[in-house]
């Protein structure tokens, strides 16, 4: 049997890779004739910090400041991502097409990532690695290998070229 991609979900952190890894899901999505909705996930301030901000600003002046600078952050990354997959179609040329939507959500990237699949039923997430390895990633593991861990469905990981 062959599989179905009719929704692909393509997790975007605006980085020199994801104008690769945004290729590969345009390409997928130009010979599935599939739709792909492009996510960047906002993510979360660390506890510890908040807890720190909370006590230099005030608790009531610091949530006020956290829910402007949020939604101003997310307006913000709307419009650079929108501008990210014009820049990319243009890049693309005959291969060009039109994203099914473009979301940016606040979270955990992985949490997030895997929510979204499900809830718009996607059959492929699509995303960059950076390959940073070494201690780091394998201390805390790589959102893209979390991902792939907890998916239930296929992810494709695009590394940087070269």
């Amino acid at each position: 049997m062959i599989p179905k991609i009719k929704k692909i979900l393509f997790a975007n952190d605006l980085s020199y890779n994801s104008r690769f890894a945004f290729a590969h899901a345009a390409c997928l999505a130009h010979c599935y004739d599939a739709r792909v909705t492009v996510l960047h996930v906002l993510e979360e301030i660390s506890e510890s910090a908040d807890i720190s901000l909370g006590s230099y600003f005030g608790e009531t002046k610091w949530k006020l400041l956290k829910k402007d600078i949020s939604q101003e952050a997310i307006d913000m990354l709307e419009k650079r991502v929108s501008r990210f997959c014009r820049e990319v179609n243009e890049e693309l040329g005959a291969h060009a097409f039109e994203t099914d939507d473009i979301v940016v959500k606040r979270g955990k990237p992985v949490e997030t990532i895997l929510q979204e699949a499900k809830a718009r039923t996607c059959d492929l997430i699509v995303m960059g690695t950076h390959g940073h390895g070494g201690f780091r990633e394998a201390v805390m593991g790589s959102n893209s290998k979390r991902v792939i861990r907890q998916s239930k469905i296929p992810v494709l990981i695009v590394p940087l070229p070269g």
